[in-house]
């Protein structure tokens, strides 16, 4: 596994904790890595920075904004943060990828769920 300091993993220690972190540093030559863990099983290590065998993590698969649904929660983040322009760069993200169908139908959903107590919606 090629590894880069920042990198996501997910592995288990020594004790057979399950642990999901960033890579803080790495010794090649012994095969050990750092990792700074965000979340376990073991509740005590979260937060801390734990030394784990290179070959027992795997990488974690990055997000791409290509993912529809990812994308989708994140116009329902910008809406409900009522950032405009973000909710607009989102929009025309799909709608520059062929999504148009997608974008539309979930912004009509979204209208149609929501409530303006400032008045109609559209106008």
């Amino acid at each position: 596994m090629k590894i880069n300091i920042s990198d996501w993993v997910r592995g288990k220690t020594r004790e057979g904790e399950l642990i999901h972190g960033f890579i803080e540093s790495f010794d090649i030559l012994q095969g050990i890595v750092v990792v700074n863990v965000v979340e376990s099983d073991n509740e005590d290590i979260v937060g801390k920075k734990v030394a784990v065998r290179e070959q027992w993590l795997k990488p974690v698969p990055e997000i791409t904004l290509a993912d529809d649904m990812f994308m989708l929660n994140l116009i329902d983040i910008s809406l409900a943060t009522r950032d405009e322009a973000w909710f607009m760069e989102l929009t025309n993200y799909l709608k520059s990828n062929g999504n148009e169908a997608i974008g539309a139908n979930h912004a009509s959903e979204i209208r149609s769920k929501h409530i303006n107590r400032l008045g109609p919606v559209g106008r």
